[in-house]
C-alpha cells in the first residue's frame, strides 16, 4: 500500500503560551497557527529514526509531570476548543458566490470576514481554545493509549476472533472522536495544487485521525522494548531510536560478561611445592 505524502494533508491549529491556574492550563497570547500535519510522519516518511508523529509524541509525555504537560501544550496547543462544532457551521448555509478580494475589505468579526476565514486560501484557526485541566490531559492520554493498544492487538492478532474483537473496540473508541473532524477542499499555495484539508475541532481528534491513517497505511505500531515509547515502524524495527538499540546492546553485553564471569572458576595460585625448583649443581667429584 503506498504511503501518504506529507503534502496531501492540512489542518490548522494554534500553539500558545500556557499559564497555570491551580489545576488547569490556561491558553494565553501569543497564538501561533501551524499545520498539524507538519507533525505527522507516515510509514517511511520520517527524516530521522527518532521522529514520531504527534499522537505518539502525546503518548510519550509524562502526564504526572506538570512541566512536561506544559511543554507539550506550548509546542502544539491545548487539546480542545469551547465550541467543538458538532453541528453544521452557520457559514455553510451562506452559499452566495463571492470574490475573496471583496470579502477582504470586511472586518474579521463580520459575516464577510468569517466567510473569508472559513473558505479562503488560508483558513483561520478555529480559535476559542478551552482551559485544560491536568486531569483532562491524563484522561485523554489514557484513552488514546488504550486505543493504540487495541490497534497493536489487531495488527498482531493470531486468530480471527481476536482480530474481530480488536476491530470492534477500535471502532468504539475512535469513531466518537472523529465526529469533530470534517474533510474540506484546501489549496496548497507552495505546491500549487489541491490537497485534503481537515476542519479539526479538537487537537485530540486530529491525533485519532493520524492513527486512522496509520491503520490504513503499511506501517506497524510498535512499543520500544527499552523505554516503552510507542512508534510507527515495520516488522524489522524493534527500537524507536538508535540510542535505545545501543543501550540495549550494551546491557546485553554486560549481562553476558557477568554470566560468563560467574560460570568461570577462579584460577588458584600454585603452591610453592608445586613450582619447579631450581637446584644449583654441586661441585664435581674428581
Amino acid at each position: 500500500m503506498p504511503s501518504i505524502q506529507l503534502t496531501d494533508l492540512a489542518a490548522t491549529w494554534e500553539r500558545c503560551a500556557i499559564t497555570i491556574q491551580d489545576q488547569a492550563l490556561e491558553p494565553t497570547l501569543p497564538f501561533t497557527p501551524y499545520n498539524v500535519f507538519d507533525f505527522y510522519f507516515p510509514a517511511g516518511r520520517a527524516s530521522a529514526r527518532h521522529q514520531r508523529s504527534l499522537h505518539y509524541e502525546f503518548l510519550s509525555v509524562d502526564a504526572l509531570d506538570r512541566e512536561a504537560v506544559v511543554d507539550f501544550c506550548e509546542r502544539f496547543g491545548v487539546l480542545r476548543i469551547v465550541d467543538e462544532g458538532k453541528e453544521p457551521n452557520i457559514m455553510d448555509a451562506l452559499t452566495e458566490e463571492s470574490d475573496p478580494h471583496e470579502l477582504a475589505r470586511y472586518p474579521t468579526w463580520s459575516v464577510g470576514g468569517a466567510r473569508l476565514a472559513r473558505y479562503g486560501d488560508t483558513p483561520a484557526p478555529p480559535g476559542g481554545y478551552r482551559t485544560l485541566t491536568f486531569a483532562e490531559f491524563q484522561e485523554a492520554q489514557s484513552q488514546l493509549r488504550r486505543t493504540v493498544t487495541w490497534a497493536q492487538t489487531w495488527q498482531q492478532a493470531l486468530s480471527r476472533n481476536e482480530a474481530q474483537k480488536a476491530r470492534f473496540n477500535l471502532r468504539q473508541l475512535m469513531n466518537p472522536k472523529l465526529r469533530v473532524v470534517y474533510p474540506r477542499l484546501a489549496w496548497d499555495e507552495q505546491q500549487a495544487r489541491w490537497v485534503t484539508g481537515w476542519d479539526i475541532r479538537s487537537l485530540e481528534a486530529a491525533m485519532y485521525l493520524m492513527l486512522l491513517l496509520d491503520l490504513q497505511g503499511p506501517g506497524t505500531i510498535r512499543t520500544c522494548p527499552w523505554d516503552q515509547i510507542v512508534f510507527l515502524g515495520d516488522e524489522r524495527t524493534r527500537y524507536c531510536s538508535l540510542r535505545c538499540q545501543n543501550a540495549h546492546n550494551v546491557q546485553q553485553f554486560r549481562q553476558t560478561m557477568q554470566t560468563h564471569a560467574r560460570k568461570t572458576p577462579q584460577k588458584t595460585k600454585r603452591s610453592g611445592d608445586q613450582k619447579r625448583k631450581s637446584r644449583r649443581p654441586g661441585p664435581r667429584k674428581r
